[in-house]
């Protein structure tokens, strides 16, 4: 399996792993996950300045790929949130069980 893809398998075990604590738990885990993909983001977008200014083709080629995947990443940490916000409500629309 490509390493990006264990990466990812990863954020989603933490995810559904934080899910067994509850919404406040879950709720941290997936800030703390958002957090650290936009400061790799940060990171990324000055390496794909450098490359660019230099003219280094494969180097910014490979930088957008990487910022792709971390802007999907960043995409599905927000889905993932709204997602428990959201089944929180109805869990608790419903009354204790």
């Amino acid at each position: 399996m490509p390493r990006e893809l264990l990466a990812r398998d990863e954020l989603l075990v933490k995810v559904v792993a934080a899910l067994e604590e509850g919404v406040e738990p879950t709720r941290r885990v997936i800030r703390a996950q958002r957090t650290a993909t936009l400061e790799l983001l940060q990171r990324h977008a000055r390496t794909k300045a450098e490359a660019a200014r230099r003219g280094q083709l494969a180097r910014l080629l490979a930088v957008d790929l990487v910022i792709a995947h971390a802007e999907a990443d960043a995409a599905w940490l927000d889905r993932c949130e709204a997602r428990v916000v959201a089944a929180a409500g109805a869990a608790g629309a419903e009354g204790p069980r």
